[in-house]
């Protein structure tokens, strides 16, 4: 038995029809598996306490109560001639299709009722007569659910073949079908896959599960440990994507990932947005609803999935490489960009948001992986020094050595002397608030003055929480560690 929490992911392949009558077979197939699903959503809605039930109750009390059978000649609904026909397999494909939109329908039904009520009670409070012009939700007027091919509705699925049980319209057959798609990758298992139609071709969708699979621990619980490994990783969008570290919980750094390409990304996109730019001033005129040049569009989103992939994939895989349980992000949150023309505006827009689809993507990717992800707070990651707190000096090569240069690639630390390229010390930062996270403040437990007290003018002493300035908003304290190796500027930063 496979567990819910196992991985889940879908494979697509390209079905190949191999005699002219199978698409008109899976057109059929299609119609009579709506019409199914349809009839039996009917069902669900005459009869609402059958939604009631538990899952693996559902299914063999409504085909007690609509099949005809030998022991069941007469049954409570009698279902019409073609339905009451279908295989065992399609009838319960058709009847957890229905399940699913009369579960959706009543929830929504529900939630408007309650919603018409809350209204109605405003207004008798206010004494008012106002309309609730919210509609209701009906149910679904066109069904065009795709058709699901449970065990026994398929056979011989090979990484070039596959048989399906179609309707072809007077009676049920096997037809062959040509696929091209990924292989099944090894120690996961394949499921029901479904029939698809998208733009004229038609598509098997795979859903596979991983057998044998450990859930990650929670991170309170491995943060509490003292062997673990983490992978922090600092996201930029200058010169590296990403920087990427093997930490203990000490601090000690064992293995370091540069994960370059930004500007040349940076560049490629820009190009886009420029050409995007020029036709639109050409045209002038931009029709509402109407997507202005789609390929270049489709384009641009193209790049930034393809490279999200890529990376995640990459700081995945550093993880996997070297047992890292945790992979650390930042909590990087409301950027806007700078002002300028539409190509660099929309660039930099699109780099943040490249930043959140490699966290969205690697969080995913680790979890197939048996790691899990979790992000921490970035205040002072990059501007404070990782061993005394110090607020850090950031520089070109070849630049004097003050102030604080965004983008630069090295940071200096006035204090302790310590040197170091700028991306790799922040990851420091980001491993030391993963085990070392900031206390919260104290939850507020005063009392509000009424409007009545404050008219008055009546004073209330409310308890506010007092933390020192500057730990409170960046979190950090002064860890515990080694002292930091002398590094010699001249050798470090020849001018």
């Amino acid at each position: 038995m496979i567990r819910r929490s196992a991985p889940k992911k879908t494979l697509r392949y390209r079905l190949h029809l191999l005699t002219p009558q199978s698409g008109a077979w899976l057109v059929e197939t299609k119609k009579l598996f709506n019409h199914s699903a349809e009839w039996y959503f009917g069902v669900f809605e005459a009869y609402p306490d059958f939604l009631n039930l538990k899952s693996n109750e559902v299914v063999p009390t409504i085909e007690k109560k609509t099949h005809r059978t030998k022991h069941n000649p007469r049954p409570k609904i009698a279902p019409p001639a073609e339905i009451d026909a279908l295989p065992a397999y399609v009838r319960r494909a058709a009847i957890m299709a229905a399940l699913g939109s009369a579960k959706s329908f009543f929830s929504n039904l529900n939630q408007w009722k309650d919603q018409k009520e809350k209204f109605e009670e405003k207004a008798r409070k206010k004494k008012k007569k106002l309309v609730f012009r919210v509609r209701p939700p009906v149910p679904p007027r066109v069904w065009n659910r795709n058709p699901s091919f449970y065990q026994g509705l398929y056979k011989n699925f090979t990484g070039k073949n596959v048989m399906l049980k179609l309707w072809t319209g007077s009676n049920w057959a096997w037809v062959k079908f040509g696929i091209t798609g990924r292989e099944v990758p090894d120690g996961w298992s394949v499921g029901s896959p479904q029939a698809i139609n998208r733009n004229g071709h038609w598509y098997l969708h795979v859903p596979i599960q991983k057998d044998e699979y450990e859930v990650p621990k929670k991170v309170e619980e491995q943060r509490k440990e003292k062997e673990i490994l983490i992978c922090a990783v600092d996201l930029n969008i200058g010169r590296n994507f990403a920087c990427c570290t093997i930490q203990n919980s000490d601090g000690t750094i064992l293995a370091t990932l540069y994960i370059r390409g930004a500007e040349a990304l940076y560049g490629r996109r820009k190009r886009e947005l420029g050409r995007v730019a020029v036709r639109r001033s050409q045209t002038g005129i931009l029709q509402p609803d109407v997507q202005d040049n789609q390929y270049l569009w489709r384009h641009i989103r193209a790049m930034g999935e393809y490279e999200a992939h890529r990376i995640s994939r990459r700081i995945v895989d550093f993880a996997v490489l070297h047992e890292a349980s945790v992979i650390v992000f930042e909590h990087l949150g409301h950027f806007q960009p700078h002002k300028g023309k539409y190509s660099v505006r929309g660039n930099e827009k699109r780099s943040y948001w490249l930043r959140g689809k490699i966290v969205q993507f690697s969080k995913y990717k680790a979890w197939n992986e048996g790691k899990i992800t979790c992000r921490v707070n970035p205040a002072g990651t990059s501007r404070f020094c990782y061993w005394d707190g110090t607020k850090l000096v950031r520089f070109t090569p070849g630049q004097l050595i003050v102030g604080y240069t965004e983008g630069a690639p090295m940071v200096y630390c006035p204090t302790c002397h310590h040197l170091e390229n700028a991306d790799r010390h922040s990851t420091r930062n980001i491993g030391h608030r993963f085990f070392s996270p900031p206390k919260p403040s104290p939850k507020w437990d005063g009392v509000r003055p009424s409007a009545h007290e404050r008219k008055l003018g009546k004073r209330v002493d409310v308890a506010r929480p007092t933390t020192e300035r500057g730990k409170a908003r960046t979190g950090w304290h002064r860890p515990a560690r080694l002292s930091p190796p002398t590094v010699s500027l001249v050798e470090a930063t020849p001018l």
